[in-house]
């Protein structure tokens, strides 16, 4: 009985190895790859991920440890988010907050540095970045946490990052916001000169700024074909420097804005 059962089993072998190899790839069920995973945005590709002054949620905002941390623990290609403010000798750093008090130790090495500008209108007191040179502010100043839930522990440690610094952390993508352009020109610093030159040094993917006067001076000094310059409203209440009208109404001029930015 044993016999015949292996005489079966080696005819079925047989039977099987004896087909030809077209036939046995017929019959094998074709394996298939996982479908490709398509998002619910306008595109159906992946969000992008913008990391706003790294891993700010431990370290201060935009410090160099929480920049390097955002980047290893992000999803592959992520965008550091810089804020920019610029120093007297127009070097650029990033800092959330124009008031300089809100987010560095600044007022205990320069107490009597504080002063009132007019800012969009708006008249506000503290220390600002335009009346520091970069050696003053990156040599002596340290970061902070800016909200006050978060640890402390790293308060008075960090140095201000700047704008070179973030970019040599090679970030996958680089996200250069740039709120005050207006405030600066007043005060014969140009934000438009830094963002052109810091073009040339590193690719900047992203240029956001509420200002349509800064987008349209950008505009013809960027590789648009590299760069997507952005419109950043802010509340519908506030007014937007350069035409003077309230972002409620410009959110439904959308043709004129883009218009204006491309010039």
């Amino acid at each position: 009985m044993i016999r015949c059962l292996l005489f079966v089993s080696l005819l079925i072998h047989s039977s099987l190895a004896a087909k030809p190899p077209n036939e046995r790839q017929k019959a094998a069920p074709q394996a298939q790859g996982p479908p490709s995973k398509k998002w619910q945005t306008l595109t159906g590709q992946q969000p992008l991920v913008i990391a706003r002054g790294g891993l700010s949620g431990l370290f201060p905002e935009a410090s160099t440890y929480a920049n390097n941390m955002a980047k290893t623990l992000s999803l592959q290609g992520s965008a550091f988010f810089c804020n920019l403010q610029l120093t007297k000798d127009s070097v650029g750093i990033c800092l959330s907050n124009i008031l300089l008090d809100n987010t560095t130790t600044i007022s205990m090495f320069y107490p009597k540095g504080q002063k009132t500008y007019n800012v969009n209108g708006k008249d506000i007191r503290g220390w600002f970045a335009l009346d520091f040179t970069a050696d003053q502010v990156l040599n002596n100043v340290s970061l902070t946490q800016n909200i006050y839930s978060r640890p402390s522990q790293f308060d008075g440690i960090l140095p201000i990052a700047t704008v070179e610094d973030a970019l040599g952390a090679k970030p996958d993508k680089f996200w250069l916001n740039v709120p005050y352009d207006a405030f600066y020109n007043e005060h014969k610093i140009s934000m438009a000169s830094f963002v052109e030159k810091a073009a040339k040094f590193a690719p900047i993917p992203y240029i956001s700024s509420p200002e349509i006067g800064f987008l349209k001076a950008i505009g013809g000094k960027v590789n648009k074909m590299r760069t997507k310059l952005i419109f950043q409203f802010l509340d519908p209440e506030e007014t937007e420097p350069t035409t003077k009208q309230k972002y409620s109404a410009l959110v439904k001029q959308l043709g004129m804005i883009n218009h204006d930015t491309r010039e």
